[in-house]
């Protein structure tokens, strides 16, 4: 016997939740359950892929790597400023194919 179109819905929607639609309190209670690195890396950047290329400004913090500094590159053309604080584990040679990308970024901090 085939489920019903209820049944089916309900369990599309749970397969596949819509994560920006939960309630506030319920994301930051989520949230605050991870550090940093893992919101950035166990969910594929989840951030940067969020903000649907229109990320302007970005600072990270101690876990940027050349392999975030491309994948941010791939998906935040109009980013306009940028923030590095402790991030030793970024290449001159990542950093020079990152600045290449974004002909708008217009600030730079690096600590």
């Amino acid at each position: 016997m085939s489920s019903s179109p209820a049944k089916k819905h309900k369990f599309e929607s749970t397969k596949n939740p819509n994560w920006v639609e939960l309630p506030k309190d319920i994301t930051s209670n989520i949230l605050q359950r991870l550090n940093t690195v893992e919101i950035l890396t166990k969910t594929r950047y989840y951030a940067v892929d969020l903000s649907s290329g229109h990320l302007e400004k970005n600072d990270i913090y101690c876990f940027a790597t050349d392999d975030l500094l491309q994948y941010i590159a791939g998906r935040a053309s109009n980013l306009r400023c940028l923030q590095l604080d402790s991030c030793d584990r970024i290449s001159y040679e990542g950093w020079c194919e990152f600045v290449k990308k974004f002909p708008l970024l217009e600030e730079i901090y690096i600590s």
